[in-house]
């Protein structure tokens, strides 16, 4: 689904100490890693004049890695600050609406709702065609979840990563015409309690920082913050 994807390996002494991703249009992400490991990566990055619009990761690991690659920091041109949140137990939100798996039915409303939340974000894998391609994939394989409201849909979610023993929630949209009346809360409270239920110890979710609505809907429903994530978007070369 992302042509061009790449995967990044440290390894010392044959163990794996650190890695990082890349799939295009998205950013290159960076795990948490010590000092000489992220020191090692830009390294080889930088010799190998590896081409990428952005980088995403731990605040002290992104500050890192473009403190030693002086051309690249000087491209910076938009730094976005995002919290890394954990939920184990749900605090529920009223009940509004009622959870459901998205189904083909849904694709064309789910691919505008896309590019209207890339847009909002200002994220770069907003075209209709990279829309349509990723929504398709994520109701085939039954990640795409709604809130229906009667017979309207008013708000998705995406479990967008599974983890050993947890799922990551994201893509979190209401239109802007059903905003202010708890569908997004009642989601991620009803859509979390649904991942606990199957087993998972725990959901996580990323929020814009400076976005005081959805940090304070996700702490009202059992998440708790765990640390800062740094999102830097570079000018070309």
């Amino acid at each position: 689904h992302f042509p061009g994807a790449r995967l990044f390996v440290a390894r010392e002494r044959g163990a794996v100490v650190g890695y990082a991703h890349h799939t295009p249009p998205f950013p290159l992400v960076l795990a948490q890693a010590a000092d000489p490991v992220v020191d090692a990566l830009g390294a080889k990055l930088r010799a190998d004049r590896y081409a990428m619009t952005s980088v995403q990761g731990p605040l002290t690991v992104v500050e890192r890695f473009v403190s030693a690659w002086p051309e690249l920091a000087s491209r910076i041109e938009r730094v976005d600050r995002q919290g890394l949140y954990r939920l184990t137990e749900v605090t529920p939100a009223p009940s509004v609406g009622r959870l459901t798996l998205a189904s083909r039915e849904h694709l064309e409303l789910l691919v505008r709702w896309h590019v209207a939340f890339c847009a909002e974000l200002q994220l770069p894998e907003g075209g209709e065609e990279q829309a349509r391609r990723v929504v398709e994939h994520r109701v085939a394989a039954k990640l795409y979840y709604l809130l229906v409201d009667g017979d309207d849909v008013v708000a998705s979610a995406v479990i967008t990563r599974t983890l050993p023993t947890g799922r990551a929630v994201g893509y979190v949209y209401t239109p802007t015409t059903r905003r202010r009346h708890g569908y997004a809360s009642d989601l991620v409270a009803k859509l979390s309690a649904t991942i606990l239920a199957e087993g998972y110890q725990y959901c996580c979710l990323f929020t814009q920082l400076e976005n005081d609505t959805s940090n304070r809907i996700y702490q009202n429903v059992g998440y708790r913050w765990l640390t800062e994530f740094r999102h830097l978007y570079f000018a070309p070369d």
